[in-house]
């Protein structure tokens, strides 16, 4: 069972506004989910400028130079209190791959 992922892009300042370029979640299926594995491609996340993940549980990965590193989780409903079966965890994205990676 793959773990539910979204993913963030680095925002950028434009005229004292801050703006943000998130990847919806389908996109992030369509470009990275193959089957139940999540393929974070290098080139991909380069292309596109992601600083971060949020998953439910611990993502299965395919192997490779492209890591995800615990920043931020969440136990419980904020709206509720009510505590999730997983957790829902905010991970940095860290690039390890050689400049010219690929995948």
């Amino acid at each position: 069972m793959g773990a539910e992922t979204k993913t963030h892009s680095r925002g950028s300042h434009r005229l004292g506004t801050y703006a943000n370029r998130v990847v919806s979640y389908p996109e992030g299926v369509r470009l990275f989910q193959k089957g139940d594995i999540w393929n974070l491609t290098a080139a991909e996340l380069r292309r596109l400028g992601v600083t971060h993940t949020y998953a439910v549980g611990v993502p299965t990965r395919a192997p490779g130079c492209v890591r995800l590193e615990p920043d931020a989780q969440l136990d419980r409903n904020p709206f509720n209190n009510e505590p999730f079966a997983e957790p829902r965890v905010l991970y940095r994205v860290i690039d390890d791959c050689p400049a010219s990676a690929s995948h």
